[in-house]
């Protein structure tokens, strides 16, 4: 048996110009990408309110609010970070719940998160690099070990 060769070639990028052009424009400039990601959003908080979310829901709520962390972190709507990081505590609070259920103020509190994440999306400066830097971001903090990984509830499917 052959011995395998642990060489591996880098990828290669086809267009590196397009690459940097399109990380100069905003992401509010990808209206059809902006409205999928919304109605993903908002829909999974409809299925929270209304005791229906599946775990993928879930999972949406907590990416949104962690890349609205990240983004806060780098500048973009900075003053809003009390209220991220309450909803993030309102969504662990309601994991460790038998169900994954909201009291009124979590709930309120995810909400203003949301809405937070979603002007963020808006904002003019928050360009598609700035939002790949803060996807990157939130990578190295996982596999670093110093991302907090959530235990979802029993009556949460998969």
């Amino acid at each position: 048996m052959r011995k395998r060769s642990k060489y591996k070639p880098k990828p290669v990028m086809r267009d590196a110009l397009g690459y940097v052009l399109a990380g100069l424009k905003p992401v509010a400039a990808a209206q059809e990408e902006m409205t999928l990601l919304g109605i993903k959003n908002h829909g999974a908080i409809e299925a929270v309110r209304t005791g229906n979310a599946t775990q993928a829901q879930v999972e949406f709520l907590v990416n949104a609010l962690n890349i609205a962390n990240a983004l806060c972190c780098m500048g973009q709507g900075s003053d809003w970070l009390p209220e991220i990081e309450a909803a993030q505590e309102a969504i662990r609070a309601a994991c460790k719940r038998p169900k994954f259920l909201f009291t009124g103020l979590e709930l309120t509190a995810v909400i203003t998160a949301i809405e937070v994440h979603d002007a963020q999306m808006r904002d003019p400066g928050t360009t598609v690099q700035l939002l790949e830097r803060a996807v990157n971001g939130l990578k190295k903090l996982q596999a670093a070990g110093k991302a907090e990984r959530l235990q979802f509830p029993e009556g949460v499917a998969a």
